[in-house]
């Protein structure tokens, strides 16, 4: 029977949801024991801290933010929202600076969630019984809506607060209190920067470091004196974090072939 560690060395089995998904969205499953054991520490208010080991496609980014929206807003709302950073480091050549609002800028860096929320909430509706409706009353709005331009069905999350963007380096100085905070790409991170992020959550916030040890792009640290790797090894032993290691890709054949 799959089980979850104690620090007190002490075993309990897994509590999980069969599926999370966001008001309006799809279901959202966990399909291996490794994503299992994720959604169960997600979805556990007595755990403050995750740290998630992943390579690309293991489905840490998706769960991570399926499991927040659905407790931000579903599950007696436990949160006031959810939100979103990630370290403002690109992969080979730089294009420049970026026009715009610090929205605008901050866009192409947390891509990786719009792709995720795109998933919870798609624009096109699966063919299915339960999306037939929605797609029927989105059809019956199209001829008097035509010349708006089409919002994803996302943007109420954004509009009204529940889902925030954050700029990682405006974040010194915050108390981030009763809020879902993910932190991707948290392997760019020297330990000074974990440190300063994870002293900003407050009383009632649940804050998810995810990342993947193998991929740095940050010339300061490796895959072992980065943030998250110090990060996991420093709170390991202790009640309130949990630890997760994801392996199995699950986002298609092609690219678990790859990996």
């Amino acid at each position: 029977m799959p089980a979850r560690l104690y620090a007190e060395r002490s075993v309990c089995k897994l509590a999980f949801p069969d599926s999370l998904k966001a008001p309006g969205g799809i279901p959202i499953r966990p399909r291996n024991l490794e994503q299992q054991f994720f959604l169960d520490a997600l979805m556990d208010d007595s755990i403050s801290l995750i740290t998630c080991y992943g390579k690309a496609g293991t489905g840490k980014t998706l769960l991570s933010t399926v499991a927040a929206i659905y407790q931000a807003t579903v599950a007696n709302s436990l949160y006031d929202g959810v939100s979103i950073s990630r370290p403002i480091i690109g992969v080979g050549k730089e294009i420049g600076f970026l026009p715009g609002t610090l929205e605008e800028k901050m866009n192409p860096w947390l891509q990786p969630y719009y792709d995720a929320l795109e998933v919870l909430l798609p624009t096109n509706p699966p063919k299915e019984p339960q999306f037939e409706r929605k797609r029927q009353r989105k059809k019956s709005k199209e001829p008097a809506e035509r010349g708006d331009p089409i919002q994803k069905p996302y943007q109420k999350l954004l509009d009204s607060g529940i889902v925030e963007i954050e700029a990682f380096c405006f974040i010194r100085g915050r108390s981030i209190a009763r809020r879902f905070f993910i932190l991707d790409e948290a392997q760019q991170l020297t330990p000074h920067e974990v440190k300063t992020v994870i002293t900003r959550i407050s009383e009632g916030s649940k804050i998810v470091l995810i990342g993947d040890p193998a991929q740095i792009d940050n010339p300061y640290v490796d895959s072992r004196s980065n943030g998250l790797v110090y990060c996991a090894n420093r709170m390991r032993g202790q009640a309130i974090p949990a630890h997760v290691r994801l392996t199995k890709g699950e986002r298609s054949e092609l690219a678990a072939d790859l990996l």
